[in-house]
């Protein structure tokens, strides 16, 4: 049989019960408790130092460029001048066409720079040298998400015990609570027994007046579990 707790919820100066199971009881204790919340922010913290530390295992990417303005561009020409030289036969074959857009070629002027240049750079850097370093300190990394967790762990099960402890102690308080109303409602139909065998002088007024006495104790009893009851559920909410 599924159980369940009534927690006292303080709303304002209202008190509001609201019916808990024990799993919702921890998961509501966990998530509403600031060491759970700081503890799995540790957590991703290490988990992302750790990251950046795995990352240095890679090469880095390096890429540089410039750009250079020159007074003018420098241009070579082997000819002399331009076209063809003028002395030349019409080609006739093939061969002699070549060699006529070759001289033609070397007549013209050749660019050896421009006046606009522009340069990039791409390089791959491995620090070999620096391999076992970055080793040592991945290692502290990982070490570091581990002690985390453990600690998210170790708090966790603190608030598990608390919230099992509170649990547990509402429980009881609730069953002490019922069989303390079992009582005083036997009481009260005890004393209306008495005053009728009072009236038929078969009892003693004083068993009358004995009874109101563990009535008035059995009603104390009641309201003092009342309240140790609801504070027991409120601490189901603090944990």
């Amino acid at each position: 049989m599924a159980l369940s707790v009534m927690c006292a919820l303080a709303v304002g100066a209202t008190a509001v019960a609201q019916p808990l199971g024990f799993d919702q009881a921890i998961s509501a204790a966990s998530a509403d408790n600031l060491q759970a919340k700081v503890g799995q922010l540790r957590v991703d913290e290490a988990a992302i130092m750790a990251e950046q530390a795995g990352a240095r295992y890679l090469p880095i990417l390096r890429v540089e460029a410039n750009t250079m303005v020159w007074d003018d561009e420098v241009s070579l020409n082997l000819g002399g001048g331009g076209g063809a030289p003028a002395d030349l036969p019409e080609p006739m074959t093939p061969y002699e066409a070549v060699l006529a857009g070759l001289l033609t070629q070397l007549g013209e002027p050749v660019t050896v720079r421009e006046q606009l240049t522009a340069e990039v750079q791409v390089s791959v850097i491995q620090p070999l040298g620096q391999l076992y370093k970055i080793h040592l300190a991945d290692e502290l990394s990982q070490t570091q998400v581990d002690v985390a967790r453990l600690e998210q762990a170790l708090t966790q099960e603190q608030i598990t015990r608390g919230t099992s402890a509170a649990y547990l102690q509402w429980l009881l308080l609730d069953q002490l609570l019922d069989n303390a109303r079992v009582s005083l409602d036997e009481l009260l139909a005890q004393e209306k027994r008495v005053k009728v065998l009072v009236d038929n002088d078969v009892a003693l007024p004083a068993d009358v007046l004995r009874l109101g006495v563990a009535i008035a104790d059995a009603r104390k009893e009641v309201i003092r579990l009342e309240n140790g009851r609801q504070i027991a559920g409120a601490q189901l909410t603090t944990l």
